[in-house]
């Protein structure tokens, strides 16, 4: 299964040397522009072809809230930081 994810999260100027794997110090954009993104793709999620061409690809279509779309990231971020821990997996 493909899963569309779109993160418009962005470092922030005092984090530049972090890691770009590490969210927790990641700034916000704009709620305005986050909801104006929003809105758009889960419309685009509802169209017909869109949803039959992710069909297609093996995608399921997941419209969502920004809240919604935090708690799926940090659940999955969870979910595989087990498996990765578990399976001994580190990066080289």
């Amino acid at each position: 299964m493909t899963v569309l994810l779109v993160d418009i999260r962005r470092p922030s100027s005092s984090t530049s040397n972090s890691s770009s794997s590490d969210r927790s110090s990641c700034s916000r954009a704009a709620p305005d522009i986050v909801a104006t993104i929003n809105k758009e793709i889960n419309a685009g999620l509802a169209d017909p072809k869109l949803k039959a061409r992710i069909a297609d690809l093996g995608g399921v279509p997941m419209p969502m809230t920004p809240g919604d779309f935090g708690k799926y990231i940090a659940a999955e971020t969870a979910k595989w930081a087990k498996v990765i821990k578990f399976a001994g997996i580190q990066v080289k």
